[in-house]
């Protein structure tokens, strides 16, 4: 559930964070604790509508942009600013579902393995590189064509992982996702060293 932005002014409650009270048009300054979900009026989930996502972005920009408020009094410049940096900090991180889910992961307290090389895949790269020392420049397409159809996989593998989100056990939604994106980030490397080397 989105958190709520009490206005101090008239006491009015929101359904959602937003910078100006929609009763008396006061400022409403962002609360201690927040989430760029909160920011940006979205339920935590693994996919957005982008749509949707660059609308309200658009929206708050407008609102909150720190040139419109030049000749404000100073609390109000303030306020504008801490909401426009941090709108745009929240679209940044969301419109993209790697770093979404990478955030997602952050706020549930999940380990980012990305530092670890998947073992299976390392292996079969050392074993790629003693093929290539003994010249054996054909298994270099044979493998590039296994990390493509291994890439394939996972992409279409992505819209199921993020349908089976569920608020309600976030944790055990995000566990088979760090592992996918640790894969993935490993698999993009190697195409592009791969295709580097190919190109050479």
């Amino acid at each position: 559930m989105a958190l709520r932005s009490p206005c101090k002014q008239c006491g009015a409650q929101s359904a959602k964070l937003q910078p100006r009270c929609a009763q008396c048009e006061a400022w409403i300054d962002l609360p201690t604790a927040y989430t760029h979900f909160d920011v940006l009026g979205f339920d935590e989930t693994l996919k957005l509508d982008a749509e949707a996502l660059r609308e309200r972005f658009y929206a708050l920009s407008r609102q909150t942009h720190p040139d419109r408020f030049a000749n404000a009094p100073g609390l109000e410049q303030q306020i504008a600013a801490r909401w426009s940096t941090a709108v745009n900090r929240a679209y940044q991180t969301l419109r993209e579902p790697t770093s979404l889910a990478r955030y997602l992961m952050e706020l549930h307290g999940i380990a980012d393995s990305s530092k670890g090389v998947p073992l299976e895949l390392a292996e079969s790269y050392f074993d790629l590189q003693d093929r290539l020392a003994e010249g054996e420049t054909g298994s270099l397409e044979a493998f590039a064509a296994d990390l493509r159809a291994q890439h394939a996989g996972l992409e279409a593998e992505w819209e199921r992982l993020q349908s089976a989100w569920d608020p309600s056990a976030p944790k055990k939604a995000l566990e088979p996702i760090a592992k996918h994106l640790t894969l993935r980030r490993f698999l993009d490397s190697m195409l592009h060293d791969i295709e580097k080397r190919q190109a050479s």
